[in-house]
Parts: structure tokens; C-alpha cells; sequence
């Protein structure tokens, strides 16, 4: 059984080969990604936040050109942390965004207070990661992602 589309970044766990699948990224970018900026350790299986979080980075590092290297030194945690604890309806609203002049990285709560004219701001907004997360989700990799529903009726 799939869940409906607007919840099922709730409801799915995903393997790595899953994420990989999604994202359109190799097993050694995905690799590194956690080594070097998910901060949690030891993630064998992926929640759906955790995809979003992944599909936010890979924006950031592919679309937004922003060196890995820039990103890593900073504290992911609490953006990990955010996206995880976030209702959907106010993570919709928000943005990852690298300040390429100070070297910062922040959320900032309200899309649209920022300022895209700053050709030093990098901006990644969680409804357009979400997106590409959607277009892909039910398309690619099926054999691994579990849905929570099936796991809770075969138990």
C-alpha cells in the first residue's frame, strides 16, 4: 500500500541504495555526505526527512555550486535537526541558505525575506528539494524503500 503524496516523506524509511537511486548521486558522494555532514552516526536506513535533508544538500552542492568543503565545517546538526522536528507546513516556508562572503550557513523561517538579488547568497527552499523528491519517489528504486504502514501490518 503507498501512502498518499502529500504524507509520504512521513511514512517511507529508505535504504541507501534508495537515496542514491533519488538523488541521481553515486554510493561514494553519499558516503562522504555522511561522513562529512550528516551528523548523526551509524544511519543504516533513511527517513523520508532525512531524504529531504539529503535532496537539500545535493541542491546546494549541484545547483547552488557551493564547494563541499565550504559546507562541512559547519554544524549540520542542528539543520538535520530542524528538518526532523519541523511540521511539514512550516518547513515548506523555510530555506537553507550559504552566505558565500561571510561563509555562513543559516535557515532562514520565511522564503520570501530573502534576497536572491545578493550574488552572495546560495539559497536552497525545502518546498523545491520536496519537489524533486516527489517527481522521483514513486518512479525510482521501489525495491528499497519500505513503507512504515507495511511494516506496522506485518508485525
Amino acid at each position: 500500500m503507498r501512502p498518499n503524496k502529500n504524507n509520504q516523506l512521513n511514512q517511507v524509511c529508505l535504504k541507501p541504495g534508495a537515496v542514491i537511486n533519488i538523488l541521481n548521486i553515486s554510493e561514494g558522494t553519499l558516503r562522504y555526505w555522511r561522513e562529512h555532514l550528516d551528523p548523526r552516526v551509524d544511519k543504516r536506513l533513511f527517513s523520508g526527512r532525512d531524504l529531504l535533508m539529503y535532496s537539500v544538500l545535493n541542491l546546494m552542492i549541484r545547483a547552488e555550486q557551493i564547494r563541499v568543503g565550504d559546507l562541512e565545517v559547519h554544524n549540520w546538526k542542528q539543520i538535520f535537526e530542524f528538518c526532523s522536528n519541523s511540521p511539514m507546513k512550516i518547513l515548506m516556508k523555510c530555506a537553507v541558505v550559504f552566505d558565500a562572503y561571510t561563509k555562513s550557513l543559516f535557515i532562514s523561517k520565511n522564503e520570501d525575506e530573502i534576497d536572491l538579488e545578493d550574488n552572495w547568497l546560495h539559497c536552497v527552499k525545502f518546498r523545491i528539494a520536496k519537489k524533486q523528491i516527489d517527481r522521483h519517489l514513486f518512479h525510482r528504486a521501489q525495491d528499497n524503500i519500505i513503507y512504515i504502514d507495511s511494516i506496522f501490518k506485518q508485525n
